[in-house]
């Protein structure tokens, strides 16, 4: 996380700025696409650094969750500014039921011990995404035009003959 704050004071390219920050955007995308055979422990790290970077934390229910991030709160690595541009894939991965169980035997192969209980990494990722997903959608935006896409469905309610 240091590092990623550092290349956005020294670079002087947008490009090279964001470099590092994409590279771990990119494998949490890949997490939520079941891409990825990372650790429990790894996962959870690359999701605070998501949280840091929209200024909050998730809490996981693990002894010895003790990620502890001494940045000043002008460090900014950027990611949330990035992983705008993948929220809809997001929105996708919270809709998505059969996630809990599909990393629930993704777990099995993994040589780490199952930290958070069989099954519940799954559930605290997508609490994550959600509370990521919540802080985007209190920020004032300039592109309303995403969420009015995406999110329609909130200011049409069904009709009633939908309801049956």
């Amino acid at each position: 996380m240091e590092l990623c704050a550092k290349c956005n004071d020294v670079f002087s390219k947008e490009r090279n700025k964001l470099y590092l920050t994409k590279l771990i955007l990119q494998e949490i995308l890949l997490v939520l696409r079941f891409k990825s055979s990372l650790p429990e422990k790894t996962i959870r790290y690359l999701m605070q650094f998501l949280c840091f970077d929209a200024g909050t934390r998730y809490l996981y229910p693990v002894d010895g969750d003790d990620l502890y991030i001494d940045l000043p709160p002008s460090a900014r690595t950027h990611a949330m500014d990035n992983f705008q541009h993948h929220i809809t894939e997001a929105l996708d991965f919270i809709k998505d039921w059969n996630f809990t169980r599909k990393k629930k035997t993704d777990s099995h192969s993994w040589e780490e011990p199952d930290l958070l209980g069989m099954g519940c990494l799954g559930v605290h990722l997508k609490a994550t995404v959600a509370q990521l997903w919540a802080i985007e959608l209190t920020k004032p935006s300039k592109v309303n035009k995403m969420y009015n896409k995406t999110l329609s469905w909130l200011k049409t309610p069904p009709a009633a003959t939908q309801l049956r």
